[in-house]
């Protein structure tokens, strides 16, 4: 097989072998803008790639698939073969900064795009470049160049938790990985503490997922210790946002964080993900341990930042918030109507994200209200195995006084041994059919339960 790859390189025009050379650098699929950039690497102009490309798909060297997205591949044999090539060539290390520069360039790009109108395009395109994104991170480990990697890891921040199932790539794996890679990169090579916050930042944020809440606050902590040392009031607002869902059961300094977090982002060109994120909670904790009053002009302001973004995301959590005010108000059909209009719009996004679990608590509850007590535990097994597959974890602490107090309910109704028969079945219930169920209990007449979900 070498020796035919070898035959047909030999007959490529120079600057044939320049792209197919580049290509190389490549660890999966890629498309004709990525090529263009590494290309540039190789004193290969822009404006020459495309007809450079085409010939090499004629020539069966590089494979092309025309999808959504026209992405072009080399088989595994094939890539070995440039990769040598690349290896030895006197513009490897351009090509490889070139490579480095269009990663940097398109997490940046996918960050503001991946809560937004078009998320779905991004999101499969986040799925087809990770393993370059991978492979970048593994040279910056190799290099010790912790800078770049870390500002990699930045950019990367949104879809290290919220890539979903995209041709099987799961969201626990990205978890699993991001903190690997922070602790790898972290310790490759000097870091000046502005690079050094914000990978804290995420850090606590992947324990905070993971359920370590007290290893989460030491990390946080530390660093919104290191934006006050650099003078960064503004950066050090997603730290905010994270150590407040980790102390979440000290309710003032919860409170005091989420309302800092909020100022903060206020002032930030950073995409509105984490602002509404923080207008999310903070009107969870509000309906926990407030009047229901505070919070309100965020749940408008939750409500139309969805509206902006047209991003089924943030649609959905703000007709969450909408939901559980009404069903706090005692307003069944509202809070019937709101929780209908979030499972749609997580449904939109193919129940990829974490944050459908803590919407199947919400139903749930109002099911416990208004209808069938097993169909609730069916939707919070189902809520616990989202997470698990999902994150690898159980509720984080902002989520799981919901989801244990509708547990001690229902436990309390079914008893114990149906209880948890129910609550097994849900386990197994795929996102699709915990969507299907959630629909179902809301449509379905309301009947009287003999008690109310108390949050306490």
């Amino acid at each position: 097989m070498e020796s035919t790859i070898e035959w047909s390189y030999d007959l490529l025009t120079d600057d044939e072998r320049n792209v197919f050379t580049c290509a190389g650098v490549f660890a999966g699929s890629f498309a004709l803008d990525s090529l263009e950039t590494v290309c540039r690497g190789a004193g290969v102009s822009r404006s020459e790639v495309i007809s450079l490309l085409s010939s090499l798909v004629d020539k069966s060297l590089i494979g092309v698939s025309h999808g959504m997205d026209t992405r072009y591949r080399l088989l595994e044999t094939v890539r070995a073969f440039a990769r040598t090539k690349l290896s030895a060539s006197p513009f490897r290390q351009k090509v490889e900064g070139a490579h480095t520069h269009w990663a940097l360039g398109f997490a940046s790009e996918a960050n503001s795009h991946i809560f937004g109108a078009e998320r779905e395009t991004w999101m499969r395109r986040i799925a087809d470049s990770f393993d370059d994104l991978r492979a970048v991170l593994e040279r910056c480990r190799d290099h010790a160049d912790s800078v770049t990697g870390l500002g990699l890891l930045t950019a990367m921040e949104p879809f290290l938790v919220e890539v979903g199932d995209h041709e099987g790539f799961l969201t626990t794996t990205a978890v699993v990985d991001g903190a690997s890679w922070l602790e790898r990169l972290v310790g490759a090579g000097e870091v000046p503490p502005a690079v050094l916050a914000p990978m804290l930042s995420i850090r606590g944020f992947l324990l905070m997922l993971q359920g370590n809440d007290v290893a989460a606050t030491a990390v946080l902590e530390q660093s919104i210790d290191l934006f006050e040392l650099c003078g960064d009031a503004i950066g050090r607002a997603p730290a905010e946002l994270y150590l407040a869902m980790a102390v979440w059961e000290d309710q003032q300094r919860t409170h005091d964080l989420l309302l800092s977090a909020i100022a903060a982002f206020d002032h930030s060109d950073k995409p509105p993900w984490q602002l509404w994120m923080s207008l999310f909670y903070f009107n969870l904790w509000d309906l926990q341990h407030g009047n229901h009053a505070e919070a309100a002009p965020f749940a408008q302001r939750l409500g139309l930042l969805g509206k902006e973004s047209g991003d089924a995301i943030t649609k959905a959590h703000a007709s969450e918030v909408f939901g559980l005010r009404s069903h706090f108000s005692d307003d069944a059909d509202n809070a019937r109507q709101h929780l209908l209009e979030a499972v749609r719009n997580y449904r939109q996004a193919s129940f990829t994200v974490t944050c459908f679990g803590h919407c199947l608590d919400h139903v749930s509850m109002w099911t416990l209200h208004h209808g069938d007590t097993e169909q609730a535990v069916l939707l919070l097994g189902s809520a616990e195995a989202h997470r698990r597959d999902h994150v690898g974890a159980p509720a984080p602490a902002a989520d799981r006084l919901w989801h244990d107090s509708a547990k001690n309910t229902a436990r309390e109704r079914l008893g114990a041994t149906t209880f948890e028969r129910r609550l097994d079945e849900g386990r197994h219930l795929e996102p699709d059919r915990a969507g299907d169920l959630a629909t179902a209990v809301l449509l379905a007449p309301a009947s009287a339960a003999d008690g109310t979900v108390l949050i306490s």
